[in-house]
């Protein structure tokens, strides 16, 4: 931006780092990410601020009324149930953006991605937030394991294959859980699991950024990125990385620990690529048999393109200001194109 200050990233390195060095042993990365949002572990090491949620609370009755969260997301059927929306779908860009289990990205040759396994030998986070085509998929309120398929089968069709039509199942042949209660079946209000905001991890990622921002890829930023990865078992990152490398690495990583936390949008907002990042093709991907009639031939995954288009322009950067607040107050000026 035109107003940018690159003292701002110092004074945001020196905010993070006070509060790491204060309360690093108050807050902690909780051990279990995917358990990490449990009702069970309400104030965990890890959660600095959250809301709190009272489980079959109707929101007409109480501002801490019960979560819909799990009947929006994961499988629309379960063992062979109705249970939810399948309103929030990853799209195949978020999933090619986990790396492999070894730490690189399935665009490198030597990381062992295989395009006809797609889904073997990812990083960890990516079975903790995704459901994919064939993947087991257990929570504790559940009799037991189920298998979700999102494939068009003609032989064995599942209810949650991939549909463009519909509404109530997913657009992407992708499912989340990241966050998803494993208490609760997916029901009105039925989910008492606190709703967080803010987390140590994000305050590591902070830090790092504004590091690298302030003074280069350091020590310190290793140090702040490597605990998030290793977390998850990925390896850590070492030093004699550019400040580029390392910006882009710290956006990857962002992208992946908190995607569905309601980052994203206002990260690509502040980083000024919105405009570049939403104004692009999004697809999910269809997943055929090459012999659809029995089923005896291999699967063929084909990216598909979603009819929804995003429109960014630069005046989005910046939101309008209601015009009654403008009328009290001629001084104020419209942002830019509004």
């Amino acid at each position: 931006f035109a107003t940018a200050d690159p003292t701002r990233w110092v004074k945001a390195a020196e905010t993070n780092s006070k509060f790491i060095s204060t309360y690093g042993t108050t807050y902690s990365l909780y051990p279990n990410l995917d358990q990490l949002w449990y009702a069970a572990n309400e104030y965990n090491s890890e959660v600095i601020w959250d809301r709190n949620v009272v489980a079959n609370t109707p929101n007409n009755t109480a501002t801490n009324a019960g979560s819909n969260y799990e009947q929006y997301g994961g499988p629309v059927y379960i063992l062979g149930n109705y249970y939810t929306w399948g309103n929030y779908d990853p799209t195949q860009e978020l999933v090619d953006a986990f790396r492999m289990a070894n730490g690189k990205p399935i665009t490198d040759p030597t990381s062992g991605y295989n395009a006809q396994k797609p889904y073997v030998g990812r990083e960890q986070r990516f079975y903790q937030f995704i459901v994919y085509d064939g993947a087991p998929y257990y929570q504790p309120w559940m009799s037991k394991t189920d298998t979700i398929y999102t494939r068009i089968d003609k032989v064995r069709p599942s209810l949650n294959q991939i549909d463009f039509a519909q509404s109530d199942v997913s657009n992407t042949a992708y499912y989340f859980k990241k966050r998803i209660n494993p208490l609760a079946a997916p029901g009105s209000y039925s989910s008492g699991q606190n709703y967080v905001y803010y987390r140590f991890a994000e305050v590591l990622l902070n830090y790092a950024e504004a590091q690298n921002e302030a003074v280069g890829p350091d020590a310190n930023v290793l140090n702040a990125i490597n605990r998030v990865r290793q977390r998850s078992n990925l390896p850590a990152l070492t030093a004699g990385m550019s400040q580029v490398d390392m910006r882009a690495a710290i956006r990857d990583e962002r992208r992946i620990e908190l995607c569905f936390e309601n980052k994203r949008f206002y990260d690509i907002i502040r980083w000024k690529t919105a405009k570049d990042l939403l104004n692009v093709d999004r697809h999910g991907m269809q997943i055929t048999n090459s012999v659809p009639a029995n089923n005896s031939g291999v699967l063929v995954y084909t990216p598909v393109l979603l009819n929804h288009p995003h429109v960014f322009t630069d005046k989005m950067y910046l939101n309008p200001i209601p015009q009654n607040v403008i009328d009290q107050n001629p001084k104020i000026l419209q942002n830019p194109g509004y």
